[in-house]
């Protein structure tokens, strides 16, 4: 092969293999039942410590070469590593998002050993959780959930590892959205001699986090309690229900018509965060603006609060203002419900169109495509780029083969002139 042509295969690999890299997260097992991620990594946490160090098992150490077993996460649509190495999970609707552990080994002879049991650690603290001196028993299990910045008691379960069968994958507790710090704090007893034994303190400790994966939020009118979709249109204001979901970017902007030399326009009277459960009753065009930050999935609904016509069919159809006011002058007219009518121009039109009048609505919006719903929307353009990447390398490749190949037939032909070939006659 010429070595211009391997050069130029060597740069298209390297370039498909760069933009084939996926997105920032990985799957550690997968099975009919779903995704499953799972946490295992021990470290030494000293002696009467508290649990507070985290030294690297080493070849002396009793625990070395083996585990106790491993912590599991499973029942969540996908998982997303973060920047500071811990994980989100993301669920969505009719996951259940659940913690189990599986011990992999007899706690009164670990790694088969006569020597080595799990402890009853009688005098035992965990600093990081800062908690008394009490009996932890043969493990003790803590889990504490941090929910938008506060921290709540943490979930202790004493003398955990006694009550765990061996192998059993063993159900702990199922999370909602909030930040979690998971530790099994555990003593093992080295029974070096009938009357001489070591211990060491050991821990399984690790941090992660629950997402709804939704970008969903909900307006329910103030008096009747109907939930109100996208374009809807209400007397009384309404009320935001978050779903629950309180890490999502939430925005609502407020809207309403003015005079000015122009005629009537609109004017934005508020845009800032949008808070669960306030009441918005004032007049006006409401826009609720959601974001996923980990999904980058955007909502947006409008919402009208009043009477005024003009605004119930700004909302209603889509157009603008001033096409309104155009359609009105032409002897449109709008019902309660925001709907435009524009009466027949003519007797022929009339048969035409064999009705009395037409129905102007957001469908005549070429740019709106999901109209009466919520819109929701997300930047796949950048899936694109690698397929369009590669489709114009391989363009360019194919090309600059078939033209080192015609090069080569005209050298040949070049070489070998008509009547002087290989079997020309002397």
């Amino acid at each position: 092969m010429n070595k211009s042509i391997y050069k130029l295969l060597v740069v298209f690999i390297a370039i498909t293999l760069l933009v084939s890299i996926p997105r920032p997260y990985r799957v550690m097992a997968s099975d009919e039942g779903g995704k499953t991620y799972y946490f295992e990594d021990v470290v030494n946490a000293g002696k009467d410590t508290g649990y507070s160090e985290n030294n690297e098992i080493t070849k002396n150490d009793p625990h070395y070469g083996w585990k106790l077993g491993s912590f599991s996460i499973s029942g969540y649509t996908q998982e997303i590593i973060n920047t500071d190495g811990t994980v989100t999970f993301l669920k969505t609707v009719g996951d259940e998002v659940a913690l189990s552990f599986q011990l992999n080994q007899n706690i009164d002879k670990l790694n088969d050993k006569d020597n080595l049991v799990i402890a009853d650690d009688k005098n035992g603290y965990d600093l990081a959780f800062q908690s008394d001196r009490t009996d932890f028993g043969r493990g003790i299990l803590i889990i504490q959930k941090t929910y938008q910045s506060n921290k709540e008691e943490p979930q202790v379960y004493i003398d955990y590892l006694a009550g765990v069968e061996v192998g059993a994958n063993t159900k702990v507790d199922v999370f909602e959205e909030g930040d979690y710090t998971v530790s099994l704090d555990y003593e093992i007893q080295d029974k070096k001699l009938p009357i001489f034994s070591t211990y060491n303190d050991y821990k399984i400790s690790f941090q992660f986090s629950v997402r709804n994966g939704n970008c969903m939020v909900f307006p329910f009118d103030v008096k009747t309690g109907d939930e109100l979709t996208n374009e809807s249109i209400t007397k009384n204001g309404f009320r935001l229900d978050l779903a629950r979901s309180r890490y999502l970017d939430i925005n609502i902007k407020k809207e309403v018509l003015t005079e000015s030399s122009g005629g009537l326009v609109e004017d934005v009277r508020f845009n800032g965060p949008a808070k669960e459960g306030k009441e918005y009753t004032e007049e006006g065009l409401y826009t609720i603006t959601v974001k996923n930050n980990y999904t980058n999935q955007k909502t947006e609904k409008k919402i009208y609060v009043g009477t005024d016509k003009v605004m119930m069919a700004y909302v209603k159809t889509g157009y603008s203002i001033k096409d309104i006011k155009d359609l009105l002058k032409e002897g449109a007219t709008i019902d309660d419900n925001g709907n435009i009518y524009i009466p027949p121009k003519s007797e022929e039109s009339d048969k035409t169109e064999n009705v009395s009048k037409l129905t102007v609505n957001s469908q005549n919006k070429i740019s709106r495509s999901n109209v009466g719903g919520d819109t929701e929307t997300e930047d796949d353009s950048l899936l694109l780029l690698p397929v369009i990447t590669i489709l114009i390398l391989m363009a360019i490749l194919i090309l600059m083969i078939s033209k080192k190949k015609k090069k080569r037939r005209l050298a040949k032909r070049n070489m070998n002139p008509k009547g002087q070939g290989e079997n020309a006659p002397m």
